[in-house]
């Protein structure tokens, strides 16, 4: 019974964190996915300080609360990132957070993009 039990849950999970890297590997340029071999969280960290920065403002903004993953190590106090932790959630709720986390890393990359479109023009003379 118990086998059985923790092989359904391992699927189950496995699902989730499957569905996790599908869903953010198209941001790979941007954000880092990482401790997603096992356990029931990933690390997301931006592709630098202000992205991640931005990013995890963006979160709070719209009410998403994490852990920051410099809360959880001592060598690394700068570390980048947080934690996305899927082991509490159904689908449903999986589902809603990477659609947020999506929108989020759309609208930086968007006034990223935007701030570097305004430095490259030049006023006519």
């Amino acid at each position: 019974e118990l086998d059985r039990h923790l092989r359904r849950v391992r699927r189950h999970y496995g699902a989730m964190r499957d569905a996790i890297r599908e869903r953010l590997t198209p941001y790979a340029d941007v954000i880092t996915l990482g401790g997603d071999e096992g356990g029931l969280h990933v690390v997301v960290s931006g592709e630098n300080d202000a992205f991640d920065r931005d990013l995890r403002a963006a979160l709070r903004s719209k009410g998403v609360v994490f852990d920051d993953v410099r809360d959880f190590t001592k060598l690394e106090p700068n570390a980048r990132g947080f934690l996305l932790g899927y082991g509490h959630m159904d689908w449903e709720a999986l589902t809603e957070s990477l659609n947020l986390l999506e929108i989020c890393i759309k609208q930086i990359g968007r006034r990223r993009h935007l701030r570097k479109s305004a430095r490259r023009y030049t006023a006519p003379k």
